[in-house]
């Protein structure tokens, strides 16, 4: 069985796959291109967006169903998924501050499109949007599979444990590799974080 850590980790590859493609647009970036080539780059930017938009509603096809979302609308898509993984009250303000960004990432890549004014500040600018949008919906994925709640030392707080089991126990052993604490853990109190 998979760890939810893992199973990000598998899940989040077709994120990577967009973030490259922004990283390459970005590196193609230079002070002297004309216009259509900025305009390109802005394409380069909303089709990135689209894909991470196809790529979250293949992950949960009922919610963009129930929703009645086209593929094509990334802000709906975005929206929806932020509310998805960033539930609660406790985190309200970054979801809020998420929503915003992705449309501000949506809006202004469709301005350079459309614009054979903008410059090279405004389409690196537009680049660094659009991949700031990728990775927050990246690690609010993460958040969502269970990284808030991965294992800590209850001694020194680190993540770096190495778990073992007893041996016709039902416990397992969480050993700190940062302070060598070992800490006991009955598994019927060990729950899912999904």
């Amino acid at each position: 069985m998979l760890s939810s850590v893992t199973f990000a980790i598998i899940q989040l590859e077709e994120v990577h796959a967009i973030r490259r493609k922004l990283t390459l647009a970005s590196d193609r970036l230079h002070i002297s291109m004309e216009s259509e080539e900025m305009q390109a780059i802005g394409l380069i930017c909303r089709e990135s967006l689209l894909a991470l938009a196809q790529e979250l509603a293949k992950r949960n096809t009922k919610i963009v169903e129930d929703e009645q979302l086209k593929k094509g609308d990334f802000k709906g898509i975005a929206k929806i998924f932020i509310d998805e993984y960033a539930p609660g009250v406790s985190i309200a303000t970054l979801r809020s501050y998420a929503r915003k960004m992705s449309d501000i990432a949506w809006s202004y890549a469709s301005e350079i499109v459309h614009s054979s004014y903008k410059n090279f500040p405004d389409v690196k600018i537009c680049t660094i949007l659009a991949a700031s949008t990728v990775s927050i919906l990246e690690n609010l994925f993460m958040k969502y599979v269970g990284f808030d709640h991965q294992p800590r030392c209850p001694n020194c707080g680190s993540v770096s444990l190495e778990i073992y089991s007893i041996k016709n126990d039902n416990k397992l052993i969480e050993h700190c590799t940062k302070c060598d604490f070992d800490n006991i853990v009955d598994i019927e109190t060990v729950g899912n974080p999904l």
